[in-house]
């Protein structure tokens, strides 16, 4: 007689990158197996409080924050909710679509910004799992060039459509959170 593992349970986003398009369907597709359900949180940073999470910070932008001390609870608008999973035999994947449409929407007109999406696994009604991303949610892209004359060019494009965004105000914020240099 041979005894089998057990099935471990798992929980991640499905897909890699770290930019919401707000021209795109705004939903986050969530891997998931041995779960019951996935409990959610989206932390959307307020613009005042967006260069206390660039100060003096040395971590990658795909790093989660939960071990840099800094507590988004008073610095963000949250929303959460539960995504139950259909029922699945052992070690099977499990998929869910989380969809932000209706927290970005609720913002009215203040869509675009920082967020955190945390992920909890619930079996049996215990957590067993985690998951978190930061997330880039905005509709502009944004490509530097570097000059002959060692300067630096801003050029702006749409996710939506690919083509370059004209007149659009570029700026590089100190570590107070203020503008130290912008240009159009």
């Amino acid at each position: 007689i041979l005894k089998a593992w057990e099935f471990s349970t798992s929980l991640d986003f499905l897909q890699p990158g770290s930019v919401l398009s707000l021209s795109g369907r705004k939903m986050l597709d969530i891997y998931a197996v041995g779960l019951d359900s996935v409990r959610w949180q989206a932390q959307k940073v307020r613009e005042p409080f967006l260069a206390l999470l660039a100060q003096g910070s040395d971590r990658a932008f795909t790093e989660p924050l939960s071990s840099s001390g800094i507590d988004l609870d008073a610095l963000s608008e949250n929303s959460g909710g539960e995504l139950p999973l259909s029922a699945s035999s052992s070690g099977q994947a499990q998929f869910a679509a989380l969809d932000l449409a209706p927290m970005l929407n609720a913002a009215k007109g203040d869509t675009h910004g920082l967020m955190r999406v945390q992920l909890t696994g619930m079996k049996d009604g215990e957590s067993v799992a985690f998951a978190e991303r930061m997330l880039l949610v905005t509709d502009l892209g944004l490509m530097l060039k570097r000059t002959a004359l060692g300067g630096y060019e801003a050029f702006v494009h749409s996710f939506k459509d690919g083509k370059p965004v004209a007149r659009t105000k570029v700026s590089i914020l100190g570590a107070n959170g203020r503008p130290c240099a912008s240009a159009v």
